[in-house]
């Protein structure tokens, strides 16, 4: 078996045999055979990179930007898992205090509280049916960091509200941040810089720059590591296994956090939109209320 190289930044990719792939993402030694649907998801990304090399001839820098970040973003809903759904937009909290800047993709349930349609690019989602934040960029720079840690900064302002099945009690809980990604054609950061993002923002998961490398957080151990792209686009591919992973890891949380909540009897709570249009919801700390604003523990 060819063994992954080591670095201090994690595993890169590992010399590949003419008929497997070596994945060297969350288990570097795990050989990958290549099937039909593989190798449309392939087919997929070197389309987008012929798209983002014909845009090439235009000259307005500003509009090969946006359709660069355009293309980059309809891949990404193409491929995210068909139980949830990817758009632009917003993103509140049930107290309505903040709002989010504008997301330039969210990925999120909507089987948990359904969105609420601005246009049909554009829509507001209540913070408990968000997965995944991503930026899109053209070309990745230092701003592109700062402006992501100041959207976690919005969320984690936020409060996750669950409300039982009768919606006679509302929990509350702080919202520790949203997963997020960050991904770009090109980038005018090095690998170092980027790595050290991951140190100072805790929701960051991966940075991708498309046809160079990933750098990741494996979500079950906070372990960092760098796949470098190859002729089979595995720094693309790990993304996609990655939403997955992270919709999975979400639903695990609020499980747990439904567990720790402790009243009378057998009573389940969930997010619902009964949180937003039903109760005044307070903003001093984790709470169990009941419909008269009283705190029941």
């Amino acid at each position: 078996m060819n063994k992954a190289k080591s670095t201090s930044a994690g595993i890169v990719a590992a010399p590949r045999t003419e008929n497997e792939e070596s994945s060297n993402s969350l288990m570097p030694t795990l050989r990958v055979r290549k099937n039909p649907i593989r190798n449309i998801i392939q087919s997929r990304i070197r389309q987008l990179l012929e798209r983002y090399n014909e845009s090439s001839s235009i000259k307005h820098t500003a509009t090969k930007g946006s359709l660069r970040e355009g293309y980059l973003k309809q891949f990404i809903a193409d491929v995210a898992p068909t139980s949830l759904s990817v758009s632009s937009g917003f993103v509140v909290d049930a107290r309505g205090e903040s709002m989010s800047p504008q997301i330039d993709l969210l990925v999120f349930d909507p089987t948990a509280i359904p969105p609420f349609s601005l246009s049909d690019f554009v829509v507001v989602l209540p913070i408990e049916s968000v997965c995944l934040s991503i930026e899109v960029k053209s070309a990745l720079r230092a701003s592109s960091f700062a402006q992501v840690r100041e959207q976690q900064a919005t969320f984690r302002n936020m409060r996750i509200s669950l409300t039982a099945g009768t919606r006679e009690y509302l929990y509350t809980v702080d919202c520790a941040g949203v997963p997020q990604f960050i991904v770009a054609f090109n980038s005018d950061c090095s690998l170092a810089t980027i790595q050290t993002w991951f140190g100072d923002e805790p929701s960051l998961i991966a940075v991708c720059v498309i046809g160079k490398h990933t750098v990741f957080k494996d979500p079950r151990t906070d372990r960092l590591t760098t796949i470098v792209s190859d002729e089979h686009h595995n720094e693309v591919m790990i993304l996609i296994g990655l939403m997955e992973t992270i919709h999975r890891r979400v639903a695990f949380e609020f499980r747990d956090v439904q567990k720790q909540i402790s009243i009378e009897g057998d009573t389940a709570f969930f997010p619902d939109i009964g949180a937003y249009i039903c109760f005044d919801v307070p903003d001093d700390g984790k709470k169990v209320i009941s419909d008269d604003s009283k705190s029941s523990t």
